[in-house]
């Protein structure tokens, strides 16, 4: 098998879906007089794919293990300009083997925020990520808003991180958030089981676009409940040697269904 050229294999019975579950922490400070906040936010996930029918001639997608320290710095640029900077050293691994210098990565972003009223603000950056799957560079716009539905009625707010998310949030009351979103979802990882060939720098990279509803209950000052529910829109999988697409495919669309519980964090219920 020649492996400068992609699979050509058929992929018509080819089934992958995954279970994806994560912790992370946060312990946020200030900095520089008080004049940056840093948050250090340590995170475990663990991806475990399911395949049937999967061709034994390329390596199989394993279970990721991603261990990450995600590190935010949040200031003040000018009075009516902020900034969020961000750097995640991980490691994203099946972990089947000894670790090599495949299983490390680092991602990182940069945004800068104008405030143009109580109600609106914007901005732009840049960032290095794996959110498409293959780690690339990529130009970020920020548009955010937020007023009531009709004077005197439940707040709203519409928030749009191109080319990753568009949400619309209804506030009915201060414990209940509702929401619809659009997001892109994705991530690579060093793949640790080798198949019949042998590859170098095996990788498999995939990422998932979804659209749905989303609930967030604050059920106590120091804990909330997010649910998240809706249906895959597009979904792509690859597997690499890091610069050749080796194998790719389009899982069919399917359902989804998320909750995450938090305890910390912001409340409105502290306010």
């Amino acid at each position: 098998m020649d492996l400068n050229q992609s699979y050509s294999g058929s992929l018509n019975d080819l089934e992958v879906w995954n279970d994806t579950r994560f912790i992370r922490g946060s312990y946020p400070f200030f900095i520089n007089n008080g004049k940056v906040l840093l948050d250090i936010q340590p995170g475990f996930q663990r991806i475990e794919f399911r395949h049937r029918n999967w061709t034994e001639q390329l390596p199989m997608p394993t279970d990721a293990y991603i261990i990450d320290i995600n590190l935010l710095a949040i200031g003040q640029l000018t009075n009516k300009w902020s900034y969020v900077a961000q750097a995640t050293p991980a490691i994203k691994s099946g972990l089947e083997e000894k670790m090599a210098g495949e299983d490390f990565a680092i991602e990182g972003a940069f945004l800068a925020t104008r405030q143009a009223g109580e109600r609106i603000s914007y901005g732009f950056g840049l960032g290095y990520s794996t959110n498409f799957g293959a780690p690339i560079p990529i130009p970020l716009l920020q548009f955010d808003y937020s007023a009531s539905l009709w004077e005197g009625g439940p707040a709203w707010r519409g928030n749009i991180l191109l080319p990753s998310s568009i949400e619309a949030w209804v506030i009915p009351f201060k414990r209940l958030e509702v929401g619809l979103q659009l997001r892109s979802i994705g991530d690579r990882h060093h793949i640790t089981e080798v198949g019949t060939v042998a590859i170098n720098r095996p990788y498999s990279d995939y990422f998932d676009t979804v659209l749905g509803p989303s609930v967030i209950l604050y059920l106590t000052p120091w804990m909330s409940l997010n649910v998240e529910s809706g249906f895959s829109l597009y979904r792509q999988m690859q597997v690499t040697d890091g610069r050749d697409e080796l194998i790719s495919f389009e899982p069919e669309q399917a359902g989804f269904l998320r909750w995450q519980l938090t305890i910390g964090g912001q409340s409105p219920l502290r306010e």
